[in-house]
């Protein structure tokens, strides 16, 4: 399944729909190293005002995450957020940690919030 973005209500009742029927399947999701991606993988798994789960399904992260950045070399680009409310907040509910947090989001010059975000993109096919 691709979601193409956040998932949509049908596509967690999916999710649990193959949990309930398939013990020990495992729902893997793959996403980009920033907030929206950090949130995609969050609420595949978690209850929110749209779906409650009532098989939780086992779900594992294969998304770029910080350490995949540094080792891989992957090239980031920049991003604006349009909250008035610390981003990183959010990022810690989702699961970052703070070095990641720290590279997604910063304080901009103009008082806002800005940062850095990689791709999927940034992986090439032939292993630079």
């Amino acid at each position: 399944m691709s979601t193409k973005g956040m998932s949509v209500t049908a596509s967690r009742e999916l999710i649990e729909a193959i949990a309930a029927r398939n013990q020990g399947i495992q729902i893997l999701v793959l996403h980009d190293f920033d907030a929206y991606g950090f949130q995609i993988y969050f609420t595949l798994w978690n209850d929110n005002r749209r779906h409650v789960f009532g098989t939780r399904p086992e779900v594992i992260d294969l998304g770029l995450r910080l350490d995949d950045v540094w080792d891989l070399g992957l090239e980031s680009e920049p991003c604006e957020f349009k909250e008035k409310k610390d981003p990183r907040e959010r990022l810690r509910e989702y699961g970052a940690t703070e070095d990641e947090c720290d590279f997604l989001v910063r304080r901009s010059d103009l008082g806002g919030w800005e940062g850095d975000r990689v791709e999927l993109n940034a992986l090439t096919s032939d292993g630079s």
